[in-house]
């Protein structure tokens, strides 16, 4: 098992001092096979550490950040990801009579798209390269935080800096980053991203899906017509689903 797997497994057992380490290790044996081949040693260590009323384990040893793994909270982040939209600078007052700058994109990958806001030099900076969507970026030392509207926003300030991967003009852009949006239509919803998933083996069985959602991770199954809608969107894709 990796390092990182011993480090996420002594976090747990201090705060759990009548939990043995045999028996946290079987938890987490059995949380991989009730999973059918989605979760790895420490994707089953965080669930357990989930039911265990635990706060969310940190993420060991990453650089660029897949999109649908930020979360609100981060204060040197970096993504990379392919432009699916890009405004305008907009110019403000703030509060204390000083203008401001502010440039909004939205960036995708495989995993999920978010909202960039950039700030003051930083718009500026953005809004001379006249980028368009289909250029793929990589945003370097931003930080998170939840928008108005509820979703996560990616935003870059005076500590932040941004490198042009690859230019690409509007006329050549594919959706190909654009997560898909299914709606189940059920009366009560919940709203996740399909992190990984696996079909059954058997003609008439479920397809198995590790999701996330604003509360941690979960194992959802998804039967019938819904089994095959879930392979055709995708991993990564956002997908709400009855509770």
């Amino acid at each position: 098992m990796p390092a990182s797997f011993d480090d996420l497994l002594n976090q747990i057992l201090s705060s759990n001092p009548n939990l043995g380490r045999d028996q946290l290790i079987t938890m987490v044996e059995q949380k991989k096979q009730e999973s059918h081949g989605l979760l790895s040693d420490e994707g089953a260590i965080r669930l357990v550490a989930q039911q265990l009323s635990m706060s969310p384990l940190p993420t060991v040893g990453f650089a660029d950040q897949r999109i649908s793994s930020v979360h609100a909270g981060l204060n040197n982040s970096t993504i990379t990801g392919q432009i699916v939209m890009i405004g305008d600078v907009r110019e403000f007052q703030r509060s204390d009579g000083t203008q401001g700058k502010v440039l909004r994109l939205k960036v995708g990958d495989a995993s999920g798209q978010i909202t960039c806001v950039f700030w003051d030099d930083m718009a500026d900076t953005v809004s001379r390269e006249t980028l368009t969507p289909g250029s793929s970026v990589r945003l370097l030392h931003g930080y998170t935080k939840q928008g108005m509207g509820g979703e996560v926003e990616f935003h870059l300030g005076s500590r932040a800096s941004f490198q042009i991967l690859k230019r690409s003009s509007s006329e050549t852009f594919t959706e190909a980053a654009v997560t898909p949006v299914v709606n189940f239509r059920a009366s009560d919803q919940l709203r996740v991203r399909l992190l990984k998933l696996q079909k059954s083996q058997s003609e008439k069985g479920p397809t198995w899906a590790l999701c996330s959602s604003e509360s941690g991770l979960l194992i959802a199954k998804f039967w019938d017509n819904r089994a095959q809608d879930v392979l055709v969107v995708g991993e990564g894709s956002l997908v709400l689903i009855q509770d």
